[in-house]
């Protein structure tokens, strides 16, 4: 399956995904590949893979305040 990206329906609600975050995308793709929601051990590991790769926590706020944008 490819990596999902920007723009493409989100596999949890059908509306365009608006997350630019590989982080995001991946869990996103691995949702829609597996066809069930990660387990807390497996966003963790995301979590971590994300640390490792030095990257921040980043708070995306916008028009959006208070939404969750996926």
């Amino acid at each position: 399956m490819r990596m999902l990206e920007t723009g493409d329906p989100c596999p949890c609600c059908g509306q365009p995904i608006l997350s630019e975050d590989p982080a995001v995308l991946a869990m996103l793709t691995r949702v829609a590949a597996g066809r069930r929601m990660l387990t807390v051990e497996e966003i963790q590991d995301l979590r971590k893979e994300k640390s490792a790769d030095g990257q921040g926590r980043t708070a995306e706020r916008g028009a959006n305040d208070g939404e969750t944008e996926h």
